[in-house]
């Protein structure tokens, strides 16, 4: 019997897809270090809760802004190139952040800094997963897919994890210069790759052309697969703030252990990557695993033996990594190349302003119904509104085939 992690281990042996996704992995967590240094170096300047704010705010914010740019760029130029001007120019960016912090700058200049380095990373992103369909090849594209899934949870929670650890032993300054040191790191990964593009890219790119990644997104096959992607982050933007709610009143102990049984579950889903390249129904694993993201929502709702707690939000967490997984693939599969680094950066887009709005719908549920309640109406009604397009989809093809 072939292995669940023969697939896993059939595209990290691809030398080209490792060094790509080991350049990501180095970007990625050179974008959240300096997070905590920043709203830290902010407060200490200020005093103001809502300056604070708004250097968390500057990790979000350029990629609803900018990742359809970026992915613009992926789509005119080669994206090997791509990839290493956005890092090199990330590391220049994060170069002067950390000059300015030493410098002791104005706050408003630091997140100035700080914004523009943010920008210009967003073209990344884009660049890697339109890349994946030639990296990691079609028989290996959802192992390939569970990689950068992983490897974007990971930096997300351990890089301001890390900048938080550096900022215990140094000052802001430094730790703004190891995501410098990320940066170039990951240019220089990147540049050890061989060229995997041939005349991709060459044609020149007219205004009119950055409609077409919209196009790309809101077409009848991508609809249903753009919704359960949405649906997910919304419903991981209301879940980290309503277990926060849930944990109230312990110091924060509790609330980030569940948080962190969430992440976990996230990582823990490279462990049935396997199953998932060798089964022949994608579209069943994609309904069940969006409903599966939801219920144990419901069940905490109810429960509160911290077992079956952490338990659940495990569960949880594996359950959203599948769905992100299985529609970016099958996104890809049905995807023109030209213009997939378009349509992957606006839903880069899309992604965080879905996450936004899920943190900001929690607070609003859980002060009109009470937190358990939020709880079970966020597990249940995101996964259920989003699979509304793939029924109706699943409906006009029985209807044709009838």
């Amino acid at each position: 019997m072939t292995s669940p992690a023969a697939p896993l281990r059939g595209v990290l042996g691809r030398r080209q897809f490792r060094l790509v996704a080991t350049a990501h992995v180095l970007s990625a967590t050179a974008q959240s270090v300096p997070v905590v240094a920043l709203a830290v170096y902010v407060y200490q300047r200020t005093g103001s809760a809502g300056w604070a704010a708004a250097a968390s705010a500057v990790r979000l914010a350029p990629r609803i802004m900018f990742s359809a740019f970026g992915g613009a760029a992926g789509d005119r130029h080669r994206r090997r190139s791509v990839l290493l001007v956005a890092n090199l120019s990330a590391a220049a960016a994060a170069a002067l952040l950390t000059g300015a912090i030493a410098a002791g700058a104005p706050p408003a200049l630091v997140l100035a800094v700080a914004f523009t380095g943010a920008a210009v990373a967003t073209a990344g992103y884009p660049a890697v997963v339109a890349s994946l369909p030639r990296l990691a090849g079609r028989d290996g594209l959802v192992a390939g897919n569970t990689v950068v899934s992983t490897v974007e949870s990971a930096a997300f929670i351990a890089g301001p994890g890390l900048g938080g650890l550096l900022l215990a032993l140094f000052s802001p300054a430094p730790v703004a210069a190891v995501a410098t040191l990320g940066f170039l790191a990951a240019a220089a990964t990147v540049a050890r790759a061989a060229p995997w593009e041939d005349g991709a890219g060459a044609e020149p790119l007219r205004g009119r052309r950055l409609r077409e990644g919209l196009d790309a997104c809101t077409s009848p096959a991508a609809r249903p697969l753009v919704a359960v992607l949405l649906a997910t982050e919304l419903l991981y933007g209301a879940t980290v703030v309503l277990l926060v709610l849930v944990g109230d009143g312990d110091g924060g102990g509790r609330a980030g252990l569940l948080n962190a049984a969430l992440s976990a579950g996230a990582l823990g889903a490279v462990a049935v990557t396997g199953r998932l390249a060798r089964g022949d129904r994608p579209g069943g694993v994609l309904v069940g695993s969006t409903l599966a993201s939801g219920l144990p929502l419901v069940a905490l709702a109810v429960t509160s033996a911290p077992l079956v707690t952490y338990g659940l939000l495990l569960a949880c967490g594996v359950a959203s990594t599948v769905v992100e997984v299985q529609a970016k693939t099958q996104l890809q599969l049905g995807a023109g190349e030209e213009v997939m680094a378009r349509m992957f950066g606006l839903l880069d887009a899309l992604a965080s302003l879905a996450m936004l709005a899920g943190s900001a719908l929690a607070p609003f549920l859980a002060g009109r119904l009470g937190v358990h309640a939020a709880l079970a109406v966020v597990g249940v009604e995101i996964p259920l509104v989003a699979l509304l397009p793939l029924a109706r989809r699943q409906l006009a093809v029985g209807r044709a085939l009838a």
